[in-house]
């Protein structure tokens, strides 16, 4: 009993196993005819693919056998073969003869894999049963084609001609140019490949990879250059007027691709000529990296006005009797401008005293005419010194100058009191006054106005001041009085003296030595003791005051024994 159950269970294996392997058989023929199709007639046919899934659910799902497919599809060969032959692609197109020819083709295909079918001619759709009459599917045959159609041949790309592909000028944005491709006169259409672009930017080799797609299989490339866009026909912006600096001017320049603007150094160089001084001036603008070329452009460097540079100060001239021509200083910055080469000097009004002017006019690299104004003054008296010999008078002179008419000399006992004129010189020839009457000891100050008329109107001019004092008189010993061991002198007072010295010798010819100041005024006696007896001593004094913190002194006085 036990061996029979095994046998039974052996038996049932083997069917299962059968059944199995006869359903994967099933499954790879349906999926080499998917894939590789079948011939018909010499040709090759493939399930469409618009019945492929209906097909995968059919023969996979109800079990059928490699055998019943292969029967299967020897039948639906039928259905192909009628409408190749009426040159359509679908029943639709057939005449109603030829639909219940087609028809019964195809319910003698589905009776070999036990199903039957059923046409709605209303709605044309094909309903599919299985052998329990279990509706299988409805497939809408309006919609669709034949069940096996030609199936195409896969060709490698690489094997098509594709036409060289002309330089194209650099844009700034990609480059995708057309791409012709041949296979044989045929040529292929966007169905049959895509194309990517690399490398199609900027200046150099740009590549096409075409791949195949449909009925083309495989990759191919093509290269074609990307050359330099000329700089001449970029926008470059008008260069403005420039006014001359004294250096190379280097105006920057801005070019254009369209609203791109271009980088100096990455996609152009500059460089300039005449760039300095006045006149045109190039700018020469040369294509790198994607541009190529060159383009010269003009601006103009014109005149600096002399107005806007550093004229320095003309300091006032002294009347000469003849033209007065300064010498100008014109600057621009730090930069000292030449004469008859940068700028031109003009005078007038530059004899007589009064105010002369200097007209300056740019030349070469400058422009435009600014005027300086300058005074031509009467000289100074100068040089005016003055000494006094003695308590009464001062002598006064000074530098003869032929240019004045006339001399006067004013004196004033405080410098900043007024001034007396206390005489007037007409000889031009005369440069010395001595003025007499004066006080013994005192300060005077002395200044010299020269004078000169030209065209009736006088004009003066003042020395610079100076003082002079007169010497103080000198004092007069009148008494003598002897003792045993001193003696005592006595002397006049002297006006304006501030105190007095005593000298002492002990010869005739002897060396006088100070033995006292006396500071007050007032005191006018001397008592020298500690004198030895029966010995002579000479004595003299003199009077001193005091100018400007600085003492003066007056002569000596008599000597006495």
């Amino acid at each position: 009993m036990k061996r029979l159950i095994k046998i039974v269970l052996l038996f049932i294996i083997m069917i299962i196993s059968f059944t199995t392997i006869v359903k994967a058989n099933a499954q790879e023929k349906l999926t080499e005819i998917i894939k590789n199709g079948i011939v018909i007639n010499g040709d090759t046919y493939t399930i469409s693919n618009e019945y492929i899934l209906d097909a995968q659910s059919i023969f996979l799902k109800y079990d059928i056998s490699e055998e019943e497919l292969n029967n299967f599809v020897e039948k639906i060969k039928g259905a192909a073969i009628l409408l190749e032959q009426n040159n359509v692609t679908g029943m639709n197109s057939l005449s109603s003869e030829l639909k219940q020819k087609y028809m019964q083709i195809l319910k003698e295909a589905f009776a070999v894999i036990n199903m039957t079918i059923e046409y709605n001619s209303e709605n044309k759709t094909v309903s599919i049963y299985d052998s329990e009459e279990n509706l299988v599917k409805t497939i809408n045959i309006s919609e669709k084609g034949s069940i096996l159609v030609k199936k195409e041949e896969i060709k490698e790309i690489s094997k098509c001609t594709i036409s060289n592909i002309a330089d194209h000028i650099y844009t700034g944005s990609e480059i995708k140019p057309s791409v012709v491709i041949k296979d044989g006169d045929k040529q292929l259409s966007n169905d049959d490949y895509t194309v990517e672009f690399t490398n199609n930017v900027n200046v150099g080799e740009g590549k096409a990879t075409i791949t195949g797609k449909g009925k083309y299989k495989g990759t191919q490339t093509k290269t074609f250059k990307v050359v330099a866009r000329k700089i001449s026909t970029l926008t470059i912006d008008k260069i403005s007027n420039k006014t001359y600096t004294g250096k190379a001017i280097k105006p920057g320049v801005t070019v254009k691709y369209g609203s791109k603007k271009l980088k100096n150094g990455t996609d152009y160089s500059v460089s300039y000529k005449n760039n300095k001084n006045v006149g045109k001036a190039t700018v020469t603008i040369t294509g790198k990296g994607n541009y190529t070329g060159k383009v010269e452009k003009t601006f103009k460097i014109e005149a600096k006005s002399v107005k806007k540079l550093k004229v320095e100060k003309i300091k006032d001239k002294e009347y000469t009797g003849k033209a007065i021509k300064p010498k100008v200083v014109v600057k621009y910055g730090d930069i000292k401008l030449k004469k008859d080469r940068d700028y031109k000097v003009s005078y007038s009004n530059n004899k007589k005293i009064g105010k002369a002017t200097v007209t300056i006019k740019g030349k070469g690299n400058y422009t435009g005419t600014v005027k300086k104004t300058f005074k031509i003054k009467l000289p100074k008296v100068k040089n005016v010194k003055a000494e006094s010999k003695d308590s009464s008078s001062i002598n006064i002179s000074w530098d003869k100058n032929t240019i004045f008419d006339s001399y006067a000399v004013y004196m004033a006992k405080g410098k900043d009191d007024d001034y007396k004129k206390v005489a007037t010189i007409k000889n031009n020839k005369i440069a010395s006054y001595r003025q007499s009457g004066l006080l013994a000891g005192t300060t005077y100050y002395i200044k010299i106005k020269g004078y000169k008329t030209i065209d009736k109107k006088e004009s003066t001019s003042y020395s610079k001041v100076t003082k002079e004092t007169t010497q103080l008189i000198a004092p007069r010993i009148s008494k003598v009085k002897a003792g045993k061991d001193y003696k005592q002198i006595t002397w006049n007072k002297t006006s304006g003296a501030k105190g007095y010295e005593v000298y002492m010798a002990t010869s005739v010819n002897g060396e006088y030595s100070k033995v006292a100041t006396i500071s007050d005024k007032n005191t006018v006696t001397y008592k020298k003791s500690d004198l030895k007896s029966g010995k002579k001593y000479y004595f003299k004094v003199r009077a001193y005051g005091t100018v400007d913190d600085e003492k003066i002194y007056s002569p000596f006085s008599n000597r006495v024994i």
